[in-house]
């Protein structure tokens, strides 16, 4: 259904690279010119002419005439050399302007290996007046789908949904993770909108439909998105040679009863897990961390460890940054994304000095339990209070007022559940 929408748009970026390096060859050329200028003006006018290149660029005035005049009894006839420190400074010039290039060319050659999408921004659903609102904030979703082998990640629902949110003005990121269960608006396979579990928005219309669904609901301004399945998180963890995490006693049970299933869905073999405390996971030991929910706090206790995940890749990616060469070879294959290199590339230095300022759980309050239909959701208690307190805790916005679509979606919530009051909070 989204294989025209979502195609590989890999080749399109090729002409960009070209022309940033005829732009680069030009400007290289107008600095050659320049200093040519500058030589031959130097030439008509000796008294203008510059430092001599055995001289040092301390000495005084009066070493350097001793050097003159040592060198015009060297067979000079007292000729001065011309001035060899623009030919460098163009050759430097060159070099940086070729290591600039070479390094764009590297990283596109590298991120190029993505399951790069082609989206348009119309699709995202954002509001323009949320959007000025949100100007200097960058929110990009992470999503954890729970495709297993042999399934079609375009019918795969997400297991885990994580806003990373970039202030663009202190480059502080902040994760906000999203109950899979959260009763919110998204649209169907034909269009059509109505009230459902998160999880599926993914399963009727890919990570575009999610991140509407988000822009929509909690008025928010999400275009771009990295989509990741448990096999690419084991293939990233084990690519960076295990990450550390800190293992609670609720959680090891979960751990080895849910492990087996997630290697044979990952194709790798489980190592049981013995002890509590801070350890060292391997790939399919942290895809498992992500996955449990049982006895292990519920979906809120899932999308908290899915956060932990994701911070302490970063964190062994800045620290062992030698190993992200396998990562791209091994990894980037599997995770579908629309950021282009450009994207990215602005991207990466926030990433190399990554400041997780805070960390946020929505909805903060929620009625959960089972409705009519016989299946369990989330329904936010009220989507106006919480995403008031999104906003203030996100944006520092203190004085949040929703959009028309999104107090739309609040009434249809309150309408069709007739729940306004909590039993559970974030």
């Amino acid at each position: 259904m989204r294989s025209d929408k979502y195609k590989n748009n890999s080749e399109n970026r090729k002409p960009k690279e070209i022309k940033k390096q005829r732009k680069s060859d030009t400007m290289s050329e107008d600095f050659l010119a320049e200093f040519h200028n500058i030589e031959e003006k130097q030439k008509n006018n000796p008294s203008n002419a510059g430092v001599n290149s055995n001289t040092d660029f301390g000495q005084s005035d009066k070493s350097k005439g001793k050097m003159k005049k040592k060198k015009s009894g060297n067979g000079n006839n007292g000729k001065k050399k011309k001035r060899i420190w623009p030919k460098v400074l163009i050759v430097l010039l060159i070099l940086i302007g070729v290591s600039a290039a070479g390094a764009y060319y590297f990283l596109d050659t590298q991120l190029s290996k993505f399951d790069y999408v082609e989206t348009d921004y119309e699709e995202f659903g954002i509001d323009e007046g949320v959007a000025d609102k949100l100007d200097g904030y960058r929110n990009i979703a992470i999503l954890g789908t729970d495709e297993r082998q042999g399934e079609s990640s375009e019918t795969s629902r997400t297991d885990a949904i994580i806003i990373a949110t970039v202030n663009e003005d202190t480059g502080d990121i902040t994760l906000t993770s999203v109950m899979r269960d959260s009763y919110l608006l998204m649209d169907d396979r034909y269009g059509e909108s109505f009230l459902d579990k998160a999880t599926h928005a993914h399963a009727f219309g890919g990570p575009v439909n999610t991140c509407k669904m988000l822009n929509q609901s909690l008025d928010l301004n999400i275009s771009e998105f990295i989509v990741m399945d448990w096999v690419s998180v084991a293939d990233t963890v084990d690519a960076l040679g295990g990450i550390t995490i800190d293992v609670q006693e609720n959680e090891l049970a979960d751990l080895n009863k849910w492990g087996p299933e997630t290697a044979s869905n990952t194709g790798r073999e489980w190592t049981e897990i013995t002890s509590t405390g801070e350890q060292r996971l391997d790939g399919v030991q942290a895809a498992t961390y992500c996955r449990i929910r049982k006895t292990s706090g519920g979906d809120p206790g899932r999308t908290e460890r899915m956060k932990k995940v994701v911070m302490a890749v970063l964190a062994e990616a800045k620290s062992h940054p030698t190993k992200i060469t396998s990562v791209t070879d091994s990894v980037l294959p599997e995770i579908r994304t629309n950021m282009n290199t450009s994207a990215f590339t602005s991207l990466i230095p926030k990433l190399l000095d990554f400041n997780i300022s805070k960390s946020v759980g929505y909805p903060f309050n929620y009625w959960g339990g089972i409705m009519d239909d016989g299946i369990w959701y989330a329904v936010p208690t009220t989507l106006e209070e919480n995403n008031a307190r999104l906003h203030e805790e996100v944006f520092g916005d203190t004085d949040y007022q929703m959009s028309n679509k999104a107090a739309e979606i609040n009434q249809k919530i309150i309408n069709e559940t007739g729940i306004t009051e909590g039993t559970d909070s974030e």
